[in-house]
């Protein structure tokens, strides 16, 4: 069987240079620099000069963090491990203020879980909302949207080119990492991961979506481009599905458990 490697962001390289931190709990530590915040929003905001010259490691301690998270340019968000930092956000009533956290150009998340949990009626839940973002990097992390039965309208975990107030184009590389959808009402839609008018690499990664009238693992749209390579995936309506029927979306080696839409590429090698 073929093993695709993944993409790797320049946040490996930077964390070799600059070395691990080792940072308490809840705070978060910059480099190049040192100096640590309670925030994260807060240890972004410290950095106004990041360039592909000057680039910033943000070593997040092990802790929950209640805040959304707008990431920038040249900036890596490096957790302490997937069971011992998360990030949290309740949904949003508004779709274009949706995301847990916001992606930017050149950054990346890793070593982490971030999730959307709850809200009220008629929420829409993102756990990463990416907009107008090349590249942008997810590694080993755990991103969860749930309603918990407060019928919320619609879940896309990871929201690519999708209800986002930035514009542009997305390049988004996906590693070792578990992507989970789950409503729990009735009148809602599932939707692990869907990708518009981009283009995303998934690898090593499962997917899955679970609940409301619709459950779709990952859905490839508006003219994108989506490949997956050694993934799980599943979802109770379509695992793998092509709502415009003319975008984009291969299956390389991967355990699907679901229905695959029309115009799916499943390869098996």
């Amino acid at each position: 069987m073929a093993t695709q490697e993944p993409t790797q962001s320049p946040h490996h390289e930077l964390k070799e240079s600059l070395g691990a931190a080792e940072v308490g709990g809840n705070s978060v530590q910059v480099d190049p620099g040192g100096a640590t915040f309670p925030t994260i929003g807060a240890a972004l905001a410290s950095i106004t000069d990041a360039s592909q010259q000057k680039q910033y490691l943000l070593t997040v301690g092990p802790g929950t963090y209640n805040e959304q998270v707008t990431l920038k340019p040249w900036c890596y968000l490096h957790g302490s491990g997937q069971d011992q930092t998360v990030v949290s956000w309740p949904p949003p009533s508004d779709a274009f203020s949706r995301g847990t956290i916001i992606s930017a150009s050149n950054s990346s998340v890793s070593d982490m879980t971030v999730v959307c949990m709850g809200g009220s009626w008629g929420a829409w839940s993102t756990a990463v909302n990416v907009g107008g973002s090349s590249p942008f990097y997810l590694e080993q992390v755990t991103l969860v949207s749930n309603d918990q039965g407060n019928a919320g309208i619609n879940s896309e975990t990871v929201a690519v080119n999708w209800n986002t107030s930035v514009q542009g184009a997305s390049q988004v590389y996906l590693s070792y990492a578990t992507v989970i959808s789950e409503m729990q009402s009735g009148k809602s839609v599932a939707v692990a991961m869907i990708v518009n008018a981009a283009t995303a690499e998934l690898t090593e990664s499962k997917v899955r979506a679970s609940g409301g009238t619709q459950s779709f693992g990952v859905q490839s749209n508006g003219g994108a481009v989506v490949n997956l390579y050694n993934c799980a995936v599943g979802g109770q309506t379509f695992a793998l599905n092509i709502p415009d029927g003319a975008s984009t979306l291969i299956a390389t080696d991967c355990q699907i458990q679901g229905p695959v839409g029309p115009g799916v590429q499943i390869i098996n090698n």
